[in-house]
């Protein structure tokens, strides 16, 4: 399930520091390379985006996909205390894997 997938990311929502940030784009990437094909060097947003179009999932989708990894890269790379929700980020992204997954499983 979606829930168990970003476990890990969720002892990371309380501690300063990025791990939160790198530990929850490291399984988003997992997620997105499986249900997308997307492996090495494929695996980026521009390329993630394209295949989000291809298999139909919805333009508000993908624009949310684009900015949850665009705070993920923010928080992970730049040195900066952000005043973010971790909390939120995470519900977010849970709401969106799942949004996701609905449209893979309307195709079986």
């Amino acid at each position: 399930s979606i829930d168990e997938m970003l476990q890990p990311a969720v002892p990371f929502t309380s501690v300063q520091g990025n791990f939160f940030y790198i530990t929850l784009n490291k399984l988003l990437w997992g997620y997105f390379g499986n249900r997308f094909e997307l492996r090495g060097s494929d695996a980026n947003k521009v390329n993630l985006l394209s295949q989000m179009r291809i298999k139909g999932i919805n333009n508000k989708l993908a624009e949310e996909t684009k900015i949850i990894l665009e705070q993920l890269e923010t928080g992970m790379y730049a040195d900066v205390l952000l005043t973010v929700d971790k909390e939120k980020i995470l519900t977010s992204t849970k709401s969106l894997l799942k949004q996701i997954d609905s449209y893979f499983l309307k195709q079986v």
